[in-house]
């Protein structure tokens, strides 16, 4: 009796284990379809919009592709995805393109004629 107790209580440790390792990989794989699809934006915009690009450009070719857009402290930003966090203090993260620009010593606030300095993936947690 007390054999069999031991032999079930493995197989179900064992049957878990298993589910956890399917379960990591299968979140990894679609972790990569992501990043590759995220990827493949930046790469978009970063062959469209060229580094020293004005402020006011960049805004005009987002405004023209009609690509939704946000001010993000000083550089501009594109909603790109969201996606399942996995740390229990968060319950997602967005995923931005943020077109990132040049300021001048003191400046307060962005100018049109702010030069482009670079394109980049960011992610911003919703945590608490």
């Amino acid at each position: 009796m007390k054999k069999g107790l031991v032999l079930a209580a493995a197989a179900m440790m064992l049957t878990f284990c298993f589910w956890l390792a399917r379960s990591r990989n299968q979140s990894h794989q679609a972790q990569n379809v992501r990043d590759t699809a995220y990827r493949e934006q930046l790469n978009q915009f970063q062959r469209n919009v060229q580094l020293g690009t004005h402020r006011k450009e960049v805004e005009a070719y987002l405004s023209t592709a009609k690509v939704s857009y946000m001010q993000m402290k000083s550089n501009l930003a594109v909603k790109i995805g969201e996606e399942p966090a996995s740390e229990w203090y968060c319950d997602r993260w967005y995923v931005y393109i943020e077109f990132r620009f040049n300021h001048l010593s003191g400046q307060k606030e962005p100018l049109p004629l702010d030069n482009l300095d670079s394109i980049a993936i960011q992610k911003i947690g919703h945590c608490l």
